[in-house]
């Protein structure tokens, strides 16, 4: 904390207070990306679950249809 006090007492050290800063932001930006990602990825294993759900339900339906044709 008080390394950026410093910085921003400091007029000739705006370059590492835009330094300390972009910094930070590529950080949230990054954890940000891998957040909308680990989301994205958890919806795919959601739709997955509900397309073996129907495939379950359409095969038990063919079983039924193929047993009552018999």
């Amino acid at each position: 904390m008080s390394l950026l006090l410093f910085l921003i007492q400091d007029e000739s050290s705006d370059d590492a207070l835009i330094t300390l800063i972009s910094g930070i932001v590529v950080v949230f930006l990054f954890l940000g990306i891998v957040r909308v990602f680990g989301a994205w990825m958890l919806r795919i294993n959601d739709v997955v679950d509900e397309l073996k759900k129907v495939n379950r339900k359409l095969t038990k339906i063919e079983k039924q249809l193929n047993k009552d044709s018999e």
